[in-house]
């Protein structure tokens, strides 16, 4: 399926109306090395660090 017009706007509704940005500043090289570390766990960096921090957050101290 082509992605044109109008599902760039779906898209972008979904994003405003369902999720948030959440932006930190990294030594650089920090950001390929997240990368590059996910994807040899077959995941993206966004994927790779929400798992990391609800595993966090879910543990018990």
């Amino acid at each position: 399926m082509a992605y044109n017009e109008a599902s760039k706007n779906a898209t972008m509704k979904y994003q405003r109306e369902n999720l948030e940005q959440i932006r930190f500043w990294a030594p650089k090289g920090y950001k390929d090395k997240i990368k590059a570390h996910a994807a040899g766990r077959g995941m993206s960096m966004a994927e790779y660090l929400k798992k990391l921090i609800d595993e966090d957050m879910n543990h018990e101290p």
